[in-house]
């Protein structure tokens, strides 16, 4: 670790660097990742009345893939994007509903199964 010679504006450390002089990989991974996530970034979803316009070199991620790995998908700057929408329509329906004098109840939910712990299982008709 050296003090730094310019202030690192990306974390809250900002006098101090690490420098690593060593690395050691433990375990590598024998997999690869079914799609990268500059792909994902890249793939165009086309309206059917318009015209589509082929990219060379260009790799779409189907939406099957996309779901079937949604961890990963996760990643993408349009889900991340879709996220952040959805959090702040969420956060002002609430906001709303508390600066008018609602209140917000938290029911449990009913499953078609029993639940993790199995406990309190009844039968619903």
């Amino acid at each position: 670790m050296k003090l730094s010679e310019q202030k690192v504006e990306s974390c809250t450390i900002k006098d101090f660097e690490f420098y690593i002089s060593k690395l050691f990989v433990v375990s590598q991974s024998s997999n690869t990742l079914p799609f990268q996530i500059i792909d994902a970034n890249n793939s165009i979803l086309a309206d059917p009345n318009e015209e589509v316009v082929e990219i060379k070199d260009q790799i779409n991620v189907n939406v099957d893939t996309r779901l079937n790995y949604r961890w990963l998908d996760l990643r993408t700057e349009t889900s991340q994007s879709i996220a952040r929408v959805k959090t702040k329509v969420a956060d002002s329906f609430r906001r709303y509903c508390l600066d008018n004098d609602f209140i917000e109840i938290m029911t449990p939910k009913l499953i078609p199964g029993s639940s993790e712990g199995g406990s309190a299982v009844f039968t619903f008709k």
